[in-house]
């Protein structure tokens, strides 16, 4: 059997993918398949890496005799120090990034309510009666009035178009998981 033979064994017996893998190594899922096809060989600190990654020693990952049916239990730790911290929160925001869009789309939902009640109560505070609610009315009154009408109603926009696109941003992300 084959170093790339051996890699490709000990990577799909974990159930890991080529990008997985290479993530979890510090190189490109192309690598990865070059070193399952033969086409080219880890350097040392990757024979170490992918040792841990796969949980035996280097020395099962080497031999040429046939690895064992059964693999120990990899030990999930924190990653380490420097290269591999990116390589951690790059697999976080893939897995928990669609939270932003969730969270987008509240904010924008809390930002058009607030402006749907500012611009209900300006008005209703302009207005007690509801007598000359049209916007011919309005617009003669003077900027000191119209501000906080306009104000409410750029809220209440920008708070929609954050619902909209954070409900995108959300399918979005899930769908790239």
């Amino acid at each position: 059997m084959t170093l790339g033979e051996r890699i490709r064994w000990y990577r799909s017996r974990r159930g890991l993918s080529q990008e997985a893998l290479a993530e979890q190594v510090g190189v490109s899922r192309q690598a990865v398949s070059k070193w399952e096809t033969d086409a080219a060989a880890p350097e040392l600190e990757k024979l170490v890496a992918l040792a841990r990654a796969f949980g035996v020693t280097t020395d099962q990952l080497l031999s040429e005799e046939i690895p064992e049916k059964e693999l120990p239990p990899v030990q999930e730790g924190p990653p380490e120090e420097g290269r591999h911290a990116a390589g951690w929160l790059g697999r976080q925001i893939r897995r928990w990034g669609w939270l932003s869009g969730v969270y987008l789309a509240l904010w924008g939902l809390a930002t058009a309510l607030i402006g749907t009640l500012a611009y209900a109560d300006f008005k209703s505070a302009l207005f007690p009666m509801g007598l000359f609610e049209d916007d011919a009315y309005i617009l003669s009154m003077g900027a000191s009035y119209t501000f906080p009408l306009t104000l409410s109603k750029i809220a209440i926009g920008i708070g929609a178009a954050a619902v909209i696109a954070g409900a995108g941003l959300t399918v979005y992300l899930r769908r790239k998981r």
